[in-house]
């Protein structure tokens, strides 16, 4: 069972080659803004119940209902904690001079020290919290000791799945583990071969195909590294990863395999098997990062994870009338916090920074 860690690492996402790159894809549809990742938001309009309309906004570099662009979790305002409190009230000032009705701010680290700032500011001005929706991020501590000790931590399924099947891997044939770069056209067609044949559409194309592009060019040109790495079998594509290594860690940003295979051989657990043990034989490394979501048939996440952080979705209300409606839903449905799966963090966070309910007009729904 993983360990639970709060630890916020601030090297890529809200990073600046993250968002030039992800202005280069979207930009156009966030309308006039701020390109700055302390001070800018976009708007787009959204119906409750399909007939209610009312109007949404995100922090840029983000995704939302309104731009579904590549998910940027571990949010955070500045990399400086000193900044933080600065940086929240300009960003809440800006935001507050475009009309919206609510403010989702997605994947904030449940203890970051930015969310009792970031809460207090938002019930300063009236506005009501409630939270969306709540995910767990999944990372390999490299630091905690060796991969042979990693693994007999595991248990016996997983540490088959993701080691000791290789040996019949190799039976089947020649097994070449390499890295692509600087060939992403060549990668982005083996890993989309792999994503159209089990999920019926490409992992990159359109405009997050653009940001990727854009967005490993910005790291590379920083001194990042970029691991395109596929697993071949007897010299045909069997399993790829997109890691990206950013200040001693290794963000799994996308993967895919060839699932019919052998029934017995998970084909994408043994890939990250190799990407894992070469991360514990990197020095230089601290962190494998799987980050959020789940794969399809399993939580793979979980199984090989030593650590998990859990991310909240908050939304800020700030409309009148949106507010009412909330109360009446809340008290016919319940709290608003019932997706959330560590509710007491959550309410601890709070109370550390005082009773909002009675101070400050905003109110907790619980």
């Amino acid at each position: 069972m993983p360990q639970k860690t709060f630890e916020s690492r601030r090297e890529l996402f809200g990073s600046e080659a993250w968002q030039q790159a992800w202005f280069k894809a979207w930009g156009d549809l966030a309308g006039p803004v701020n390109p700055s990742a302390c001070l800018g938001v976009y708007s787009f309009g959204s119906k409750i119940k399909r007939f209610i309309p009312i109007q949404i906004a995100a922090p840029l570099g983000v995704s939302s209902a309104g731009i579904a662009s590549v998910r940027s979790e571990y949010f955070y305002f500045t990399a400086q904690p000193s900044q933080s409190s600065a940086c929240i009230e300009n960003f809440l000032a800006t935001a507050a001079e475009q009309p919206w009705d609510q403010l989702c701010i997605p994947d904030i680290p449940i203890n970051s020290n930015e969310m009792p700032l970031l809460i207090q500011a938002a019930a300063k001005r009236g506005w009501e919290l409630m939270d969306r929706s709540a995910s767990c991020a999944y990372s390999i501590n490299i630091q905690a000791g060796t991969f042979d000790e990693y693994l007999q931590k595991l248990g016996k399924n997983s540490r088959l799945q993701l080691f000791n099947r290789r040996k019949q891997l190799e039976k089947l044939g020649p097994v070449e583990l390499k890295n692509y770069w600087p060939d992403l056209d060549g990668f982005i067609q083996v890993l989309n071969g792999f994503h159209q044949k089990r999920w019926t559409k490409p992992a990159f194309s359109q405009r997050n195909l653009v940001f990727i592009e854009a967005l490993l060019k910005n790291l590379v040109s920083e001194g990042h590294q970029v691991d395109l790495s596929v697993l071949s079998l007897a010299s045909k594509p069997v399993a790829a990863t997109l890691d990206l290594q950013v200040n001693g860690r290794v963000y799994n940003v996308q993967s895919g395999f060839l699932a019919d295979l052998d029934s017995k051989l998970s084909l994408g657990t043994l890939n990250f098997g190799y990407k894992i043990e070469a991360a514990f034989n990197n020095p230089k490394l601290s962190c494998y990062d799987f980050m959020a979501g789940y794969g399809k048939k399993s939580d793979y996440k979980k199984a090989f994870a030593t650590d998990e952080l859990q991310l909240v979705t908050l939304t800020f209300v700030r409309s009148a009338w949106l507010k009412q409606l909330y109360r009446v839903r809340n008290a016919v449905y319940g709290s608003p916090f019932k997706h959330l799966p560590d509710r007491a963090a959550l309410l601890l966070t709070m109370q550390n920074i005082g009773d909002f309910t009675t101070s400050s007009g905003m109110q907790y729904f619980c």
